[in-house]
C-alpha cells in the first residue's frame, strides 16, 4: 500500500520511466518519502479505442485514478449524444475492464450544458 515503500518495488516502477538517478538519496540527508498518487484527467466524447488502449497500455499501473468528463455538446457548441453513459457497453469498458490497470480507479463525469455557447470569437 502506500503506508510503507518497499526499496525495490519503487525502484523497478520508476525505472521504467526515469534514466537519473535521484542524487539526494544517495546523501545522509535524504529522508524516505511516501509514495506519491498519480492521476490522469481528461476529456472524452468520440475517441477512438485505439487512441484510448494506446494510452491505457502506455500507461498500464502507473495512475491511482483516470477521471473523464463528458459533455452532451461538442467544444463549439453542437449537441451531441452521450457514449459513456453508464449501462452502455463503451462504459462498462471503459470503467470495469481494467484497462488502466488492476488496481486503476477509472470515473467518468457527465457534463450537461443546455445554454448558447459564446466561443469568444473562437469558433468559427
Amino acid at each position: 500500500g502506500d503506508q510503507e515503500l518497499v526499496p525495490d518495488l519503487e525502484k523497478e516502477r520508476c525505472d521504467r520511466y526515469f534514466v537519473y538517478q535521484n542524487y539526494d538519496s544517495n546523501t545522509t540527508t535524504y529522508k524516505g518519502r511516501k509514495r506519491r498518487r498519480v492521476f490522469m484527467g481528461s476529456l472524452i466524447a468520440d475517441d477512438s479505442w485505439h487512441t484510448l488502449a494506446t494510452i491505457a497500455m502506455e500507461t498500464y499501473g502507473i495512475y491511482t485514478a483516470v477521471a473523464f468528463v463528458e459533455s452532451n455538446r461538442t467544444q463549439t457548441g453542437i449537441p451531441r449524444k452521450s457514449r459513456f453513459v453508464e449501462g452502455t457497453l463503451d462504459h462498462k469498458l471503459l470503467v470495469e475492464s481494467n484497462l488502466f490497470g488492476p488496481e486503476t480507479e477509472v470515473l467518468i463525469e457527465h457534463f450537461s450544458h443546455e445554454e448558447k455557447v459564446d466561443g469568444m470569437g473562437l469558433i468559427r
